[in-house]
């Protein structure tokens, strides 16, 4: 355990990032009905760790290896991208590809900031993306505090060219997501929203 004053290594406080970000995103899935791995596996005849599985109907979601006649949808989750992961993910999911043809991809990013050089964006990788939350702000300390999250949540700009637009937004991409699934009825896809307690 580390004490106040101790600070993670950046690496580590990206782990830990992406596996909350991961379990969020899972819960959001599961709560939804969808067939989803449980925790992060592999598919067989690839090394390649992916984050979340969507699977067929009855297929268990408690394995760590799946043939891929079992999966409908790969899915990368991020938080946020740092630095350039659209080549990594690119790169994986070809890889994927050539060993089911059949399979669905998609990336989910949690938040990303407008204009970030780095954003992972559909038009670069050439796999769905979906953003669900668009910030105006750069990721920081407040990211870690669920009151500092709500006051940036409900900060306005005040000057440039996002002046009079709030620093974060939600984009309205999950209710795109989960028709991109296809598994769910039009009434039951709703936007993201996540209620603080």
């Amino acid at each position: 355990m580390l004490d106040r004053e101790e600070k993670l290594p950046l690496r580590r406080r990206g782990d830990i990032c992406g596996n909350a970000t991961e379990n969020v995103i899972r819960n959001h899935l599961l709560s939804k009905g969808l067939n989803i791995s449980r925790t992060r596996v592999r598919i067989e005849s690839s090394w390649i760790e992916i984050d979340v599985l969507s699977l067929k109907g009855s297929v268990s979601p408690e394995k760590s290896e799946y043939s891929p006649s079992e999966v409908n949808t790969i899915l990368e989750i991020k938080n946020n991208a740092v630095a350039d992961q659209t080549t990594i993910i690119r790169n994986n999911f070809d890889k994927l590809r050539q060993i089911a043809r059949d399979m669905r991809f998609a990336v989910i990013v949690l938040s990303e900031r407008e204009g970030y050089k780095h954003a992972i964006k559909e038009e670069k990788l050439g796999y769905p993306v979906f953003t669900l939350i668009s910030r105006r702000v750069a990721a920081g300390s407040w990211m870690w505090s669920k009151n500092e999250t709500l006051n940036i949540y409900n900060k306005t700009m005040r000057r440039g060219k996002w002046a009079g637009r709030r620093a974060i937004q939600e984009t309205g991409q999950w209710s795109n997501f989960i028709t991109y699934l296809g598994t769910l009825t039009q009434e039951k896809t709703t936007n993201f929203t996540h209620t603080f307690p």
